[in-house]
């Protein structure tokens, strides 16, 4: 079975960003002298600078390819090229070289074209996989798809806002009341006034969450008592 790998490398912010030009003249020596990748060897990559939820991250670059060499060789290979550079970071903070998961590689198209994602935002890209006619298709597909799991995170995310942001009214609501529960029942009722004070949609299973919040960053609950409940 063919190996197909994922290689990530983050720059240095310290160092300045330079010109396209400057920045595709570095990635290419790397994907050379560490993956040793030719042209006609089938792989990709996309230059990033936003995350997931596209907000600006460190700069950093991915490179999908079918591999010649083993993982460790690989590996060896960039530490002698890290080490040549004066390079002092480690781990996932300056690079991530693994081999691709079996489920990512069942549709190989979209392993290759996992690169492209921000192409809409960063630009800088090359394509050693794709035909000619192919390209603009998978480029346009791959921002579809990163722009759908966008959405999805930043939902994801603004409900657990909307969940601290109700649980800081609630407290708020008992400082203005005066009102400082001292059980898991005198809690419950307070959380229950609350929500139709704030005419809010009551979810018993939500609520009771914040009871217990509000229990275990009170000391009204012990730990071992909420892990019992967390066992149940």
């Amino acid at each position: 079975m063919d190996a197909y790998h994922t290689f990530r490398y983050t720059f240095d912010d310290r160092l300045p960003e330079g010109t396209d030009a400057e920045i595709e003249e570095f990635i290419l020596d790397m994907i050379m002298s560490v993956l040793e990748l030719k042209p006609d060897d089938q792989w990709t990559m996309g230059y990033h600078t936003h995350n997931a939820y596209g907000r600006t991250t460190y700069r950093h670059f991915h490179v999908h390819y079918r591999a010649n060499k083993s993982i460790d060789a690989y590996r060896k290979a960039f530490q002698r090229w890290a080490k040549k550079q004066g390079e002092f970071r480690k781990g996932t903070k300056l690079y991530s070289l693994v081999p691709s998961k079996e489920e990512h590689i069942r549709d190989v198209n979209a392993f290759f074209r996992y690169p492209f994602k921000m192409y809409h935002m960063d630009r800088l890209y090359i394509n050693n996989y794709f035909s000619e006619e192919a390209e603009p298709i998978q480029l346009k597909m791959a921002v579809e798809q990163f722009e759908e799991k966008k959405a999805a995170l930043l939902e994801r995310e603004k409900k657990m806002m909307d969940k601290t942001s109700t649980y800081d009214r609630f407290l708020k609501y008992l400082e203005e009341n005066e009102k400082s529960p001292k059980t898991k029942r005198d809690t419950q009722k307070q959380i229950i006034e609350f929500y139709k004070t704030d005419k809010a949609s009551m979810n018993p299973k939500t609520m009771q969450g914040y009871v217990y919040t509000y229990l275990m960053q009170n000391e009204l609950m012990t730990e071992d008592q909420f892990i019992e409940l967390m066992d149940k």
